[in-house]
Formats: C-alpha cells, structure tokens, sequence
C-alpha cells in the first residue's frame, strides 16, 4: 500500500475527473504521482514526480509515455525500457502492480530507487482507460540494506576465517553456532556434527563444575575470562583460554558469546619458561661470587645469596639503585657515590666496563676491596633493558700483595741481617786467626752453625722457634753421642732475632768444649738446663752450660772471639747478660735474658 491508501482492487473512478483535477491538489498529496492515458501518455503529475524525476515532461506529448523518467532500469540494474515498465504492463493487461521495485535515473545521472504502486482506471464498463502510479522513494532504505547485508556478509566473512574459535551456546549449554575454527579445535567434522550437542560434555573432568558455574555467570549478565581444558571428539586434550560475554539470544534470554584460543603451546612455553628460569635462579643463586642485576633506572631486579654476604644485608628489590652496597668507595678511600658507580656507568654510556676496582663497606664498618663487572643488558630489538654486575672479592688478593710486600721487606731485613752476622764472623774471625786454614775451618764452622739456626726458622716460617731445638740442634750438630748430652727446661718460645743469637752462642761453647773441653775426651758430658724468672716482675730466661768429665780447664790468657760473641753479642742483641767461668771440673756459662726480647 501507498501512502495513497488505494486499494489494491480496481477504482471505478472516472478518467476524466484525475485529468482534470487541479495541479494544487494534485501536488498536495504526500508522494509522487502521475496519470497515463490508455496509449501510455503521460496526462498529468505533481511536483513530487517531477522531482523524484528530476525533469518536468511536457503532458499530453506522445514522446512521453508510461512514465516521466529519464531512464528506468529493474531492480538488479539492467535498463528497463517505457514500454515495458510496470506500468505500461498495467495498461496491457489491466491488472494492478504492488510494490514493484524499480530504479530512476535523472538527467543529471544520479539514480534512485521507488516501489511503484499502479492502479488502472477503468470507466464503467471496465475498459482501460489509464492509470495512475504512485511511486516510494527507498533509496535510503535500499542503501541501509545494502549496508547491512555488506555488514552482514563481512561479520560472516570474519567469524568464518577468524583463526580462534568464535561459539555461541545456549543457557542449557547447547552448543547453537560455532566457526570452523572452533570445530578444528573439538575435533569436529562439520558443524551439523556438534549442533544442539551439549557443550559441557567436551570439557574436561576436572573443570566441567567450574566451566559450569561461569556460564552460568556470563548468562546472568557478567562478563568472564577463564581457563579450562577440552577433549576433543578424537580425544585430543587441549588448554583453552575463554573470553565470554552475554548476548540476548532469539528469544531474548541471554546466552554465551566467547572468543576460545587453544593456549596449549603458550602454556608448554610458559612451563619451560618458567622452568627454564628457575634453573637459571638456581645456577645463580650456587654462584660463590656476588651477582645482581638492574633495570634501564638502576632500580635491582635480583641478586643471589652471595651478593647478600658480600654486601653484609639484603637490599629492596626494586627500590635500591646501582648497587646494594651501604657505602662504596675508590680504593684510594674517596668516597664514590652511586649514582657514579661503575655499575651506573655502564648503564649511562651503555658500554661494558672493565679493569677497575673500588671499595664496599658493609653497615658493620668492614670493608671489602672488588672488581667489578658491570655489562649493559638489551632486548632483541636492541633496546637497552638494565645490566648485570659480578662484583669479585680481592681481599684474599690484597691480603696476599700486603703479605708479599711484608715478606719482601722481611726478607730484605734477614738478608741485610744475615750480611752482617756473616761479615762480624769473617772479621772476627780472621783478625784472631793464627793461620789461614784455621781460620777457614772456623769461618765454615760457624757459618753452618748460622744455617743450622736458619734451617730450624724456615720450619716455622720465620714466626718462632722453641729453646728446646735450638739446644738439640747446636748440640747434637757437635756430638752424635746424645747419652753425653742433657737438655732440660721447660717449653719457652724464641723470637727469629733470639734464635739466631742463642744458636751462635751454643755453637761457640760446643767449639770450646771440642777443643779444650768436656767434648775432648770421651767421658766429658755437657748439660744445658734453664728455666723462666722474675725479676723486678719481668720473667727472665736463665741458661746454664755446665760441662763435666772433660780435662782439667785452664781459664784462657786472653778472650778470644767466640767469648766476646758471647758476652757482647747477646748483651747487644737480646738486652740480655752472659757470663763465662773456668773452673778446673769444666767449663761454665750463665745466660740472662728478658723474656720481652727472647720470646
């Protein structure tokens, strides 16, 4: 029907009234009319046709006939020529047409499209004398359903070739629409397969209740995203993540729309990820050197349980900065902030840093010299991300270089010492010798006695050496026969300076008792005894030599070397006293030194 309101039966009104109805009610009705005689004429048309034709014809003109258009074309787009529109078929057979779509091109070439609604006039004795067409302009809801059918289509065309499964399923859990994508995943053949099947049945056990109670969620009006597994009708089990929302089915009772991705891989990944970093964790955290890590701001991001021993606390992940460290330090003590550390460097210049040392004090006041190792970190497009830092423990190192400059130095010392000891002993030597062999026999024999006092440092690493091997080892090196020999005293430690003193004492005395003393003869004995005493509150060493069983001793005419070796020397060396006594039973010394000197 037409805006017209004409019945769809034939109007027995009379052709001559329409002809000569005026052009002012004629243009007063709401939509576009005209009139055709019989032979197709067109008699009359308001101003509505005339626009909708985008050209006034001239009335009554033979060239203008069926319709005023300028062209006409059907509704899939081929010309439609006058005489055989719609109209001139109405004339023809004298039927009407309803809702007749055709298609009006104008002058200017623009196209609309109408529903041509036709009504023949007949006259009383039902012979055709026009008719009249009232045409409907619906060329904007033409264009809205060629939008939507263009819309259509494309959201067909998507849901088709989207790679995730696109579902839709009832309340009761009826599977209603799925995607061929979605029928890949359970494994379907076609969708008539799953159709109406019940969606519940295709996930797995284990999470049947929970994928339950959330679709009952979403078709109550939430929106949800939730894991889940499904097996597949050939059995396969695969991980799924779901994106559900509410959508008013036919009915208008909310149903489940969800977007489905088969997130197997991604969950594999994420396993070896993670397993892959725990590893990685691992094999840090075992490191016996400090390692940390840092963002592209310094911020730490990590460090293992070695850092943590070496910076003395446990610094905030993500708050502290550079470097976890209570105080740095250059190694020539300035302080270095931490802002300048190397750690902060490399990130700054982004460069690898190298061949440099500093200096970390822990809260207790320890401080720990280091190498750092500091190496910029970048993702694979090459964007800088942060840095990593090994920060390696020199102490043992310097600690190392101090005992090496000590013991260079130390040695040094000895040397110069040892220099001079054997310069004294060729000088004394040699100034009292009576001939050049003898005096080369008692240069050797002192010197070995010398090297036999070294030889018992050297053991003990120049630290210390005990009275009681000093003795043995001065006694023994001149008499094989230890039942001659008695050494008794308690334990007293000897400092390297004493050692060596008391050794060329000993030695000088057992050179006397080989010469002129109980060593001569086969039943002289010697005894060295001593024992620690007060003096004035500092404990003393007192030493005895007594020698017995040897020839009658006849005090010396005049001190000889090993005498004044004995007396000054200690003196000199140890602050200590020495004395030398010749009775005819054997000869005997007494040694006095302050324990502060010899121990």
């Amino acid at each position: 029907m037409t805006s017209l309101d004409i019945a769809p039966t034939a109007v027995h009104s009379d052709f001559t009234d329409l002809s000569t109805l005026s052009q002012t009610a004629l243009d007063a009705m709401p939509a576009a009319v005209y009139v055709c005689a019989a032979d197709g004429r067109l008699v009359r048309y308001n101003k509505r046709a005339a626009a909708f034709w985008g050209r006034r014809p001239r009335p009554n003109d033979s060239t203008e006939r069926f319709c005023g258009a300028f062209k006409l074309y059907r509704a899939d787009g081929s010309p439609l020529p006058h005489d055989q529109s719609p109209t001139a078929k109405a004339l023809s057979s004298g039927l009407p047409a309803q809702d007749v779509e055709i298609i009006v091109e104008r002058p200017d070439g623009t196209r609309v499209t109408a529903l041509a609604n036709i009504e023949p006039l007949l006259d009383r004795h039902g012979r055709v004398e026009g008719v009249i067409n009232c045409l409907q302009d619906i060329t904007g809801r033409k264009a809205s359903e060629g939008r939507l059918a263009e819309s259509e289509a494309f959201l067909q065309a998507v849901f088709a070739a989207t790679p995730e499964c696109i579902k839709i399923v009832g309340r009761d859990g009826s599977l209603l629409k799925m995607n061929p994508a979605g029928l890949n995943m359970v494994e379907a053949p076609d969708a008539a397969t799953v159709a109406g099947a019940c969606t519940f049945n295709l996930i797995a056990p284990e999470d049947r209740a929970a994928w339950r109670t959330n679709h009952a969620r979403v078709c109550a009006g939430e929106s949800l995203v939730w894991e889940f597994d499904i097996i597949g009708l050939a059995g396969s089990r695969r991980h799924m993540e779901t994106h559900a929302v509410p959508l008013p089915g036919p009915d208008g009772a909310l149903c489940q729309l969800a977007v489905t991705r088969d997130i197997t891989q991604r969950k594999t990944d994420e396993l070896a990820l993670r397993d892959s970093e725990r590893r990685s964790r691992e094999l840090l955290q075992a490191l016996p050197t400090a390692l940390y890590t840092t963002d592209a701001e310094g911020r730490i991001t990590f460090f293992n349980e070695a850092a943590v021993e070496f910076w003395g606390h446990r610094p905030e992940i993500g708050e502290s900065q550079w470097c976890g460290a209570w105080k740095l330090f250059w190694p020539d003590g300035t302080p270095l902030p931490h802002d300048q550390c190397p750690m902060a460097v490399a990130v700054h210049e982004d460069r690898v840093i190298r061949n440099l040392e500093a200096v970390a004090e822990r809260p207790d006041g320890v401080r720990v010299p280091f190498v750092p190792y500091p190496t910029p970190l970048h993702d694979s497009s090459g964007r800088l991300t942060g840095a990593v830092n090994m920060l390696v423990d020199i102490s043992f190192h310097k600690e190392a270089e101090a005992r090496q400059r000590l013991l260079i130095n130390e040695l040094n010392h000895r040397v110069k010492n040892t220099l001079a000891s054997v310069q004294s002993i060729i000088m004394q030597t040699l100034r009292r010798a009576d001939d050049l062999e003898g005096a080369r026999q008692s240069v050797e024999h002192r010197l070995v006695a010398l090297a036999r006092a070294h030889d018992l440092l050297t053991q003990e690493s120049w630290r210390s050496a005990q009275l009681s091997d000093v003795v043995a080892a001065s006694l023994i090196g001149h008499c094989a026969e230890r039942d001659r020999l008695t050494i008794k005293g308690p334990p007293v430690t000897l400092t390297p300076k004493a050692a060596l003193a008391l050794s060329m004492a000993l030695h000088e005395l057992c050179t006397n008792a080989l010469k002129y003393g109980a060593l001569r003869s086969e039943g002289g004995r010697i005894a060295v005894c001593w024992r620690v005493q007060d003096k004035d509150g500092v404990p003393y060493l007192q030493l005895y030599w007594t020698e017995s069983g040897g020839p009658a001793v006849i005090p010396p005419a005049r001190q000889g070397f090993g005498a004044r070796l004995i007396e000054r020397g200690l003196a000199g060396e140890l602050a200590g006293e020495a004395s030398l006594t010749f009775p005819r039973a054997g000869a005997q010394c007494r040694i006095d030194i302050p324990l502060g000197q010899a121990a």
